[in-house]
């Protein structure tokens, strides 16, 4: 595996582990206080990204903290943008108030799968996007919808691979729900992190942050990274 291959993970949903987690990190996408977390988690985020030197991405997502943003919605375009631009102006403001800036923005969850497949959602996060701070990157699965439409846009995309999600036979992820639909083991996530590498060609690797092994999966992850055996 390439050491140039970044390490991310969801941070600031208020699952516990962020302050463990954040010191093995890259890049940290910080959820907005919408989906999940709160003003208090996401600060505490904010600040522990600062803390370590991660670079700090917004994690918007469904304002459906009762699911966790994992249920799938088709909000009226007038929602969505006033659902985005509330949580992306939130997280920025502390941002900024820290004394950091934003780098790249991740949807959550089933925005995220939505934003894959579907070429009119994605239409309308880039655009959104682009009202908030067109100079923001991407953070997505190569080849989806959401990756062609910021692509042809002219923007950044940060290529994202799962290390903790299982892939089908066409590298897609399988659902939660599927007996392979989650990974359970580090050494499964270090053997899917370099198939991802060499199939897919990704920028950065995922770890979600309520994972219950979430710490276990990073350390292994960066000892990889970092040439160690």
């Amino acid at each position: 595996m390439e050491k140039g291959l970044l390490l991310n993970a969801d941070v600031g949903e208020g699952c516990g582990h962020d302050a463990a987690l954040m010191p093995w990190l890259d890049q940290a996408n910080i959820a907005c206080a919408a989906h999940a977390g709160t003003m208090e988690t996401m600060t505490r985020a904010v600040s522990l990204a600062l803390e370590h030197g991660c670079s700090i991405g917004a994690h918007p997502g469904y304002d459906d903290p009762e699911h966790f943003g994992r249920r799938a919605l088709k909000l009226p375009e007038s929602e969505l943008e006033a659902q985005l631009l509330t949580q992306l102006e939130r997280l920025a403001r502390e941002v900024e108030r820290q004394g950091g800036h934003l780098d790249y923005i991740k949807p959550h969850g089933a925005l995220y799968n939505q934003s894959v497949a579907d070429a009119t959602l994605a239409s309308q996060l880039v655009e959104i996007g682009r009202w908030f701070d067109s100079a923001l990157a991407w953070m997505t699965q190569p080849g989806g919808a959401l990756a062609r439409q910021v692509e042809a846009a002219g923007g950044r995309v940060i290529y994202e691979g799962f290390a903790d999600r299982g892939y089908d036979a066409h590298g897609r992820l399988l659902p939660r729900s599927h007996p392979q639909g989650l990974l359970h083991e580090p050494e499964q996530a270090v053997r899917q992190a370099r198939m991802l590498r060499e199939k897919q060609g990704i920028h950065s690797l995922c770890v979600h942050g309520d994972h219950p092994r979430a710490l276990a999966f990073v350390r292994a992850l960066r000892q990889v990274l970092a040439g160690t055996p």
